[in-house]
């Protein structure tokens, strides 16, 4: 569970409960895919309603695995959802390298906000669903973001690429 506010978990001042659907993950990781947005924007549209509640959010997975690593891999889901609402892209970026319990991100993360992005638009940087390879199509969809962005038009994830790529898909 990861408390929004900063001071504890507030258990004081929760007056309600308000449960999502699931925030769809791939097996063993804890990004929040693209269907996820819709929630996390109404979450974010209740806690904008009223500043004053604390927002604790916890995380879940299926029974597949051992409870250890489940129980793990659940707090990373909190704490990516938790960093997601907060706009903590920094907290997002240490997934790529060393996330604590879950698998590390990577090209099908980048891909996975490529093809969301840009939000409220009907051509999205990639135009096929993510794969966990880099071609041609890759390629362009990462200048094409980078062009908009206006950073330099590498075609390829580098760390500033990566760290404006994940404030697009969390301003979505």
């Amino acid at each position: 569970m990861v408390d929004l506010t900063g001071d504890g978990y507030g258990w004081t001042n929760l007056s309600k409960k308000v449960t999502f659907d699931a925030a769809h993950f791939d097996t063993d990781k804890c990004f929040p895919l693209p269907p996820a947005l819709k929630a996390f924007r109404a979450i974010t549209d209740l806690a904008n309603a009223d500043s004053t509640q604390a927002l604790l959010v916890s995380g879940h997975t299926d029974t597949v695995g051992p409870a250890s690593h489940n129980l793990g891999l659940s707090g990373d889901r909190a704490a990516s959802v938790a960093a997601y609402l907060k706009d903590d892209v920094d907290t997002w970026v240490g997934y790529f390298d060393t996330p604590p319990s879950s698998k590390k991100w990577g090209t099908r993360e980048e891909q996975n906000m490529l093809s969301a992005l840009p939000w409220d638009s009907d051509t999205k940087y990639l135009k096929r669903a993510p794969e966990n390879v880099v071609n041609s199509d890759v390629t362009a969809a990462f200048r094409d973001f980078q062009r908009a962005s206006k950073i330099p038009e590498t075609g390829k994830s580098d760390n500033a690429t990566r760290k404006k790529l994940i404030a697009a898909y969390m301003a979505a």
